[in-house]
């Protein structure tokens, strides 16, 4: 499918006024983030930071790898993704709701857990559509959305309630405004798509979990290991706040990166792969040179946030310098990963992918498991590093794409 002329793909970032918007846009969602920061409410932003730890886990399982699949496959097999993507956002909610009651929260935390989970997994699609039909101009105009969403249930949540329930609802709320753009930006486009399916349906959704299960299990794996920076505020004692500050900040540096930055790149590799065609180093380049940009400045902007939230004082110097190394070397490296976060897979290689994820994962997890305090962010930071070095390695022998590889799983 051709996607309209004025939605081509984007070759300069700084030229084109989406962009901007988007930036505007993710100016409100940071002003957002700092408002609890502001107030100084630490532990309902702790609540809110496990709460959107656990719903990202769950929302990329739930989205069954359409972030990566959906803007390449065929029309046919993208009415299956997105068949399979509705029974994701339908179970997501519950399973989240039950994870943060395996955590001890209360019901009422729970419920609004699942809330968000349902919404952030219709988000992840419906950014992917959006990917896929080259319109990167809705890109920007999403941001706007969700920022200005954002920034005012969260204003009112921590103004008239200050509780982190109040903030987890809130962050739903911004998920489901943004959804209710994008799709209503792309219905006909995906009313198209859905008219190519041909065959049993059920039979079309099965091959495509057959399809996407190594993408799937590659993009839980990643959330795990994004997200082990929220779910190790547990452990980190006196550095906790602090560390929920970074982490906040950082994560909405992330999406800046693969929500803005990201689809610019994605666009331009995705239209040649559905050609068949070869995707030049160029391309790839393009989006490590705009990620190590994003990269430093997401560590200087949560370091900042956390010297001006107060959450340092009283910590001692080598105990800041912990928290500043950890803030280069994992969110900043982290961060930097983000424009070609999904080229491995769009580039056919599945595998590869979910073995690099597989390796960064336990290495989280056996930090999170025996490791506390200044140890495990030193340790999350070297690990940050070791896995960006080998992405970049699986990413640079990747040279060359052949259509079919991504039907095959790599």
């Amino acid at each position: 499918m051709r996607p309209p002329a004025s939605e081509g793909r984007v070759r300069g970032l700084g030229r084109s006024p989406a962009f901007y918007a988007g930036l505007a846009g993710q100016g409100m969602a940071l002003a957002a983030m700092l408002v609890p920061i502001v107030l100084r409410l630490t532990e309902p932003l702790t609540d809110l930071v496990v709460a959107s730890a656990v719903s990202t886990i769950v929302a990329m399982l739930a989205s069954m790898g359409t972030q990566s699949l959906l803007p390449v496959v065929s029309d046919a097999e993208g009415a299956a993704a997105t068949r399979v993507l509705m029974l994701g956002v339908l179970a997501a909610g519950p399973v989240a709701a039950g994870a943060l009651g395996a955590l001890g929260y209360d019901l009422p935390t729970c419920l609004a857990a699942g809330a968000l989970c349902a919404a952030q997994t219709g988000y992840i699609g419906a950014l992917a559509g959006l990917v896929r039909f080259e319109r990167f101009a809705d890109v920007g105009s999403l941001r706007v959305v969700y920022g200005a969403a954002s920034l005012a249930a969260v204003a009112v949540a921590a103004v008239a309630w200050g509780s982190g329930l109040a903030l987890i609802l809130a962050a739903a709320v911004s998920f489901l405004a943004a959804d209710a753009f994008a799709v209503s930006r792309t219905w006909p486009q995906w009313r198209e798509v859905w008219g190519a399916a041909r065959g049993s349906r059920s039979r079309a959704m099965a091959d495509y979990v057959r399809l996407s299960y190594r993408a799937t299990l590659a993009g839980v794996l990643d959330a795990i290991s994004a997200q082990g920076s929220g779910l190790a505020v547990a452990g980190l004692g006196v550095l906790a706040p602090a560390w929920a500050v970074i982490t906040r900040i950082s994560g909405g540096m992330a999406t800046v990166g693969h929500q803005l930055v990201a689809p610019s790149v994605e666009m331009e590799v995705a239209a040649v792969v559905r050609r068949g065609d070869v995707v030049s180093r160029a391309q790839v380049r393009r989006g490590w040179v705009l990620g190590a940009a994003l990269g430093a400045l997401t560590t200087v902007a949560s370091v900042a946030a956390m010297a001006f939230s107060g959450a340092a004082d009283g910590l001692t110097g080598g105990e800041v310098a912990v928290l500043m190394v950890g803030a280069a070397a994992f969110w900043g490296v982290t961060v930097a990963q983000t424009p070609v976060a999904k080229l491995l897979v769009m580039l056919g290689d599945q595998r590869g992918r979910l073995i690099w994820e597989a390796f960064r994962a336990a290495g989280v997890g056996a930090i999170l498991l025996t490791m506390s305090g200044e140890g495990s962010v030193l340790a999350l930071s070297a690990l940050g590093v070791l896995a960006a070095i080998a992405y970049y390695a699986l990413l640079s022998r990747r040279r060359t794409r052949v259509a079919s590889r991504v039907v095959e799983g790599g």
